[in-house]
């Protein structure tokens, strides 16, 4: 794929974190179901993008699947891979026999936008999107 298929899905992820962040301080807006699946959308469009400029997919896009095929690639901060894979373990929408939804406080919606940010830190370096200091 070119290198502007994988900035696409980077800047829909990084529009999708900013999103996020704002959805914090907005309750009245963003219920805890929305908040999750922006987050969770930010991060999947931030892996997308890592994925696609590395040139390979991974099965699936649940928070689970895209963590062990980054794994497969890198050695991930376990703080970073344990949090996503609890992450993914508040919603399960991709089976209808298995669907489940957990309850979410503020405290884990500010915690799931935490991750997006780290995942989004994380993927900058392996992308080399991270500015240098001047010097």
């Amino acid at each position: 794929m070119s290198e502007s298929s994988w900035k696409e899905f980077w800047e829909r992820g990084e529009s999708y974190l900013r999103l996020a962040e704002r959805g914090l301080s907005r309750p009245e807006k963003f219920n805890a179901e929305a908040l999750y699946n922006i987050a969770s959308m930010a991060i999947e469009g931030l892996f997308m993008g890592r994925f696609i400029a590395a040139g390979g997919l991974p099965r699936n896009h649940t928070l689970t699947d895209l963590v062990e095929f980054e794994r497969e690639q890198a050695e991930m901060p376990a703080e970073l891979s344990e949090g996503l894979l609890k992450m993914d373990g508040f919603q399960s929408l991709c089976s209808v026999e298995l669907y489940s939804r957990r309850d979410m406080s503020r405290e884990d919606l500010a915690g799931f936008v935490r991750l997006a940010r780290a995942t989004r830190e994380y993927l900058a370096a392996k992308l080399d999107l991270n500015p240098t200091p001047a010097g």
